[in-house]
């Protein structure tokens, strides 16, 4: 496994334990990428057992 694949299962440990929802973010400036981050917000819906 890479590092890459090892923080995205220990983001999908944490989503299913807790809760909530990935966002990814990158941010660029003058044509750059100058950062890339991962957010967990709080879950925005309601889990009510139905598809």
């Amino acid at each position: 496994m890479k590092e890459g694949e090892i923080e995205t299962v220990k983001y999908t440990e944490c989503i299913n334990t807790w809760g909530g929802e990935l966002r990814d973010r990158v941010e660029i400036e003058d044509n750059r990428i100058t950062g890339r981050f991962i957010d967990i917000l709080p879950r925005s819906w309601e889990d009510i057992g139905k598809r």
